[in-house]
């Protein structure tokens, strides 16, 4: 393993750095000092100690590709400047839906600046993520382009509430859907249903997400559970659902309340607690 500065290890990303502790480690194991046990991919961000996000995916492209689609003389030679064995740039490739940057930013944006510096690797990227709005710099449509682009902080818990309903265990759209599939986060999210129960016999089925109860739009958990509440025992409810190709499903179920009770678990400092829904 080559020897590195700490300027040039600070350049890295998080996954970049992973990469190369990992290459380490193979070639110590090759040589026969000690054996390396490789656990996985993981999920190095354990050095992110803030994490911020403001668009979800970037990808690498290269600066003479850029130069293709228009990008001028004065930033080429800013961006060799900046970094000259890393001729290459940052390109928004995938968005958070729902997310504040999403309505701001769009796939294929090369980004230039956060702030007024330059950034072209990832871990750039990273330092400059800052609490409030960021400044971002980039070619869209063959010219600059200025935008405010607002930071949101992620806890790292995502699902805070889940409510079993009717055999059916629900939470809000989880993180997950919006950054792999654009999916935007309304309604809740069917994660799992109890074979026997209502939800099993009238096809509530996981994977899907419940956007009207009745008629009425569900924007989150707390819209879904004032919907549901104060049915009586074998009354029926009309659903909608979507699923995640947005193929649309209603659905007429019948509550079991005397072995299906609807409760919620509640996630706080000590674990989680669970309180009844009627």
């Amino acid at each position: 393993m080559p020897e590195f500065t700490t300027q040039e290890l600070d350049k890295l990303s998080p996954f970049e750095l992973k990469d190369l502790l990992i290459k380490a480690a193979e070639k110590s194991s090759d040589a026969g000092t000690r054996m390396m046990l490789n656990a996985g991919r993981g999920n190095p961000n354990w050095i992110a100690t803030t994490p911020r996000e403001a668009f979800l995916l970037l990808g690498r492209f290269a600066l003479a590709e850029a130069r293709q689609l228009g990008l001028d003389d004065a930033w080429s030679r800013r961006i060799e400047e900046h970094s000259p064995l890393r001729r290459e740039l940052m390109s928004v490739k995938r968005l958070v839906a729902g997310s504040p940057a999403a309505s701001v930013l769009r796939p294929g944006d090369l980004l230039l600046a956060v702030d007024g510096e330059i950034v072209n690797s990832f871990r750039e990227v990273e330092l400059a993520m800052r609490p409030g709005n960021v400044r971002v710099t980039v070619w869209r449509d063959g010219g600059e382009l200025g935008l405010d682009v607002p930071t949101v902080p992620l806890n790292g818990r995502d699902i805070d509430r889940v409510l079993v309903w009717a055999g059916a265990t629900l939470h809000e759209p989880h993180r997950a859907m919006a950054a792999q599939r654009g999916i935007q986060p309304d309604g809740v999210f069917i994660a799992f249903f109890m074979y026997g129960s209502p939800a099993s016999r009238y096809q509530l089925w996981a994977g899907r997400r419940i956007t009207e109860v009745e008629g009425e739009p569900v924007a989150g958990l707390d819209d879904f559970i004032r919907a549901v509440s104060g049915r009586s025992d074998g009354s029926s409810l009309r659903l909608k659902t979507v699923n995640w190709n947005d193929s649309v499903d209603v659905i007429t179920l019948k509550l079991d309340q005397h072995y299906w009770p609807a409760y919620e678990l509640r996630r706080n400092g000590g674990g989680w607690t669970r309180h009844d829904v009627d």
